[in-house]
């Protein structure tokens, strides 16, 4: 079965943002402070996407993507830079894409976005039905993830498919896929499957003797150590720029670094052993050079710390265990150094800190710092007085 993470946004989240559109943000759009964005210079160097669990919604370059609300509060998207090597990656009767005992009709559905790029796949019932793409570009490595949308045409009648999704030195990596007549965005951690070797190839498979029929699309393949939004390619390989947003310190509040406590939520991809995996520091809010105001950071083990940095001392979470997918929420106090971290799995709870405040006036970074490391949030909602 595919990982749930990304489902997630589904279940109790996904229907409540439908109002929202591909457009910027406006103050007016919140009754609450705004100061992270009626202020903030957000820069993306590209066109993005986000699968909020029912609707793709595409955003413009330089748009800040807001696809979700987070407990009434509008959550916003940010992500580092990511690379989809899997071309024509929503027209899969391209003549990059060969079938084997499969029908591939074009555009026959509507997809996940709200357009009609779907395509059609008319399996025989033979076990060695495949759609294939070999793409000699592809970089090889053992640390990337696949995926696809995936809609059944007609209700199946066991519960569950087979599809192969990777081929590659160890053979083919044939995972349970959840039958549904809703779109699912299936991931796959090819981690799972050892190391390629020569040009990987990506394909939907027929694994048993029976008629299987789908739509498909936005295909991908990435290197990294969990998925990222979609990144729509034609016939080249595509990259997502990383989301970038300065507020200004005019814009920040003067109550921000005081005894005010504030609280967010953060909703990330990437789950707590993922993290650990990568090995380095993800910082939240930025406001000084090299180690940021409020940061992730791995301290070994099989978790991550979070650390809130003060005049006064640091405030060290000790660690944390958290699902990608689950919704955190994280109060600080500048003032006291105060953390109290509410959601994760273990480790959370209030955490005293060494006070001594805060006082700066430097611009607070949120996202692809390029003096720290790219940030990898997933959904993120701007402070709001606790």
């Amino acid at each position: 079965m595919s990982r749930g993470h990304w489902r997630r946004y589904a279940k109790g989240r996904g229907p409540r943002s439908a109002a929202i559109g591909r457009r910027a943000f406006h103050r007016q759009d919140e009754d609450r402070p705004l100061f992270f964005y009626s202020g903030g210079a957000f820069v993306r160097a590209s066109a993005a996407t986000w699968w909020d669990g029912l609707l793709l919604r595409r955003y413009l370059t330089g748009v800040l993507r807001q696809p979700v609300l987070v407990n009434g509060r509008k959550a916003f998207a940010f992500e580092g830079a990511r690379t989809n090597y899997m071309l024509h990656c929503n027209d899969h009767d391209n003549a990059l894409w060969t079938a084997s005992s499969v029908v591939v009709a074009p555009d026959e559905a509507g997809d996940p976005s709200g357009g009609s790029q779907a395509d059609s796949l008319e399996y025989d019932a033979v076990s060695g039905a495949l759609l294939t793409q070999i793409n000699g570009a592809i970089p090889v490595s053992s640390n990337a993830f696949v995926s696809r949308f995936l809609k059944q045409k007609a209700a199946f009648v066991d519960d569950t498919i087979q599809i192969r999704v990777f081929d590659h030195v160890a053979g083919f990596s044939n995972r349970n896929i959840e039958s549904s007549l809703l779109w699912q965005r299936q991931l796959e951690d090819f981690g799972d499957n050892g190391t390629p070797s020569g040009s990987p190839s990506m394909a939907h498979r027929n694994a048993i003797a029976e008629d299987r029929d789908l739509y498909v699309f936005g295909s991908q393949y990435e290197i990294g150590l969990f998925a990222s939004s979609l990144i729509e390619t034609l016939a080249a390989a595509a990259t997502r720029a990383a989301d970038d947003l300065t507020i200004a310190n005019a814009d920040i509040p003067t109550t921000f670094f005081d005894a005010q406590t504030w609280s967010f939520q953060w909703i990330p991809s990437m789950s707590s052993v993922e993290f650990a995996a990568a090995g380095d520091s993800q910082v939240l809010f930025s406001a000084k050079t090299g180690t940021g105001l409020l940061f992730m950071r791995y301290a070994g083990g099989a978790g991550g710390r979070m650390r809130l940095t003060c005049i006064g001392g640091n405030t060290d979470s000790g660690e944390l265990v958290w699902s990608a997918g689950d919704v955190l929420t994280i109060t600080v106090n500048f003032t006291s150094g105060d953390m109290d971290l509410v959601g994760f799995t273990s480790g959370g709870g209030l955490k005293t800190g060494a006070g001594g405040g805060w006082t700066n006036t430097a611009d607070i970074q949120v996202g692809n710092n390029a003096s720290l490391t790219a940030a990898e949030y997933g959904l993120l909602t701007e402070p709001y007085p606790a």
